[in-house]
This record gives structure tokens, sequence and C-alpha cells, in this order.
């Protein structure tokens, strides 16, 4: 059941955020610097070299995968992102179980790839798409999808910006 919901999730996230093996700017401003399928260096500091060495990613290259001198194999990329899921799918399941307990469960393993995106995708995690979260627990699918349409500004306190690309995609 896990395996098939992580392959769900692996190919969301992988459409919307591409593969890329150097470091690149995140869309949003204030996210920093990510690599593989938008893996984000800056917001799993405290996390980054054991998820490296899930991924088999020699920690040595660090300090040069940040300065964007050394680069990460499409494998690596893979590893990193199967190594993480799990973590972003308990912080999405925590999220919905807040609403109404159990609730994780009860979800197609569509929904739940669709959440651990958003958990994956936003700073601050799925936890802030209340209204989302309500809807969906509800089983207000069309409000569902309104409410979890995610935004990002491009400057710090720049004009918000609609993900239409990565909106679709789920």
């Amino acid at each position: 059941k896990f395996l098939q919901q992580a392959n769900v999730t692996a190919a969301l996230i992988t459409t919307g955020e591409a593969v890329r093996r150097t470091v690149y700017r995140d869309p949003n401003a204030e996210a920093g610097l990510n690599i593989g399928m938008g893996y984000n260096l800056n917001a799993n500091a405290s996390q980054l070299e054991a998820d490296f060495r899930k991924a088999g990613i020699d920690v040595s290259l660090i300090p040069a995968i940040k300065a964007g001198t050394a680069s990460i194999t499409d494998q690596q990329a893979m590893g990193l992102l199967v190594a993480v899921i799990p973590r972003h799918a308990a912080k999405a399941a925590e999220a919905v179980n807040a609403i109404k307990p159990n609730a994780w469960r009860g979800l197609s393993e569509e929904q739940k790839a669709v959440l651990t995106d958003i958990q994956w995708q936003c700073k601050g995690g799925v936890k802030q798409f209340q209204t989302a979260l309500h809807a969906l627990v509800a089983g207000d699918m069309k409000k569902f999808v309104e409410a979890s349409a995610v935004k990002y500004r491009k400057e710090k306190g720049g004009a918000w910006h609609t993900d239409t690309r990565r909106n679709s995609l789920r």
C-alpha cells in the first residue's frame, strides 16, 4: 500500500518539478536552493546529510553541490525523493487527521499524493490550507480543488502568482 502511494506521489512530484542534477533557485524567492525534484536544501538543512546518505550521495560533496560545482545523478535524485516522501506524507497525514482523526486512512491514493505534493512544494506545508483540508474531509471536491491552489511570490514582497501548471497536474 505504501509503495503504491509513494509511486503515485513520486510521479506527481517529478512531473511537477522535473529532474535537475545541479542546484537551482526555487521560483519562490524566499525558498532558496533546490536540487533533484525540488528537494529544498534550506528547508531540509537539519536532515540534509541523513537524506543525502539515504539517497547514496556523498555528503562531502554538499558544499560543492550548494556552490553549483558538483551535480547528482538521476538515480540519486530519485533516491533523494524516495527517501523523504515518507516524511512529507506523515506531515500531510497529520494535517488531515487534525481536522478529523484517522481521516487520512479513508483518502484515495491520489488524494494522499496531492496532499503530499503540496506538503513537498510549499513552505509551511499543507496544514496552511485549512479550507482545502476541511473541504476534502467533508467530501467537497470542488471546494478542495479551488482552496488547494498553490500561489507563490517571485520576489520577496512581490505579487502573488498562481502555479497554474502544478495545480492542473493535481
